[in-house]
């Protein structure tokens, strides 16, 4: 499984996200650049996941691929 989205690239969240360790909430529509990416299992019958670690103002945050969405969006 190759990651939809490349180290450098920006992105923008596609729903609001809150963040327990912090109580931070990430609203929809935020601008990010991609930092790094992580490859887990949940189980060994599932397929393998990707975390995002994402660079949004001075934070550095972890989001599902489902999250996130290539900024400026194609115009496919």
């Amino acid at each position: 499984m190759e990651p939809k989205f490349a180290i450098g690239q920006y992105v923008v969240v596609t729903k609001a996200v809150s963040f327990l360790f912090d109580s931070a909430v990430i609203r929809a529509g935020e601008v990010g650049v991609v930092v790094e990416y992580d490859y887990f299992v949940i189980s060994p019958d599932a397929p393998l996941m990707i975390d995002y670690i994402v660079k949004i103002g001075n934070r550095t945050l972890f989001f599902y691929e489902d999250e996130l969405a290539s900024y400026p969006k194609s115009k496919e």
